[in-house]
C-alpha cells in the first residue's frame, strides 16, 4: 500500500520512532490529527489509517506530471 510507504517515510524522516522501542510511533501535530492518538504502534496505524481512506472508481485514473506516474484512484484524507 503506496499510503503506508509514504507515511513511513514521513515517519523516519521526522524522527518520530520512539528510540527504545522502533514499533511505536509517537505522534506530531499532523499524525495527531490523523491517528487522534498522542502515539500508537506500527500494527494500529493501518486500522488507524484505514478510516480516512476512500478508495476510487478504477476509472478514475490519470497521468500524474509531477511523479510522471500513471495514478489510479486517489486517497482522500478526511
Amino acid at each position: 500500500m503506496q499510503i503506508v510507504k509514504q507515511l513511513w517515510q514521513y515517519i523516519r524522516k521526522n524522527n518520530l520512532q520512539d528510540p527504545s522501542n522502533k514499533r511505536k510511533i509517537i505522534c506530531d501535530d499532523a499524525l495527531r490529527v490523523v491517528f487522534e492518538t498522542d502515539c500508537t504502534d506500527m500494527f494500529k496505524m493501518n486500522k488507524l489509517l484505514a478510516k480516512h481512506i476512500i478508495p476510487l472508481q478504477p476509472s478514475s485514473m490519470f497521468y500524474d506530471n509531477y511523479s510522471k506516474h500513471v495514478v489510479v484512484g486517489v486517497v482522500v484524507l478526511q
